[in-house]
């Protein structure tokens, strides 16, 4: 039961990929991730609510740049060739964690995920 779940995410961003070297390397620098002072991501699952059987929106704390905001992420659980997964994904504004605002990049960011459960 899921809902009975605690999550937390450490993302090294040294584990960080967009696909594309070139981005990766910008995105590291002051003016993004500033990795050197914010080596990683954390997402701590505070409370979870059933949408269905394999279904659960999570609201939980996303510490990036060294600020906290509550984000909300969707997750599911999927069984592949018999391993369990939890799949899903989630929106943040860029900007409420201190990146500077930008028309051409945009300040929302789509994010997704997929982790293997162990029970």
């Amino acid at each position: 039961d899921l809902g009975k779940s605690s999550l937390k995410v450490v993302l090294d961003l040294n584990d960080f990929t967009t696909f594309n070297g070139f981005r990766d390397g910008s995105l590291m620098e002051d003016s993004y991730f500033n990795q050197e002072k914010y080596p990683e991501l954390v997402y701590t699952g505070t409370s979870f609510e059933k949408v269905d059987e394999f279904t659960y929106k999570v609201k939980g704390n996303f510490k990036m740049l060294g600020v906290t905001e509550v984000v909300e992420v969707n997750l599911k659980r999927v069984i592949l060739n018999g391993v369990d997964f939890i799949v899903g994904e989630g929106v943040i504004d860029r900007t409420i964690f201190g990146m500077s605002p930008s028309a051409t990049e945009g300040n929302i960011v789509t994010f997704n995920y997929r982790v293997q459960v162990t029970i």
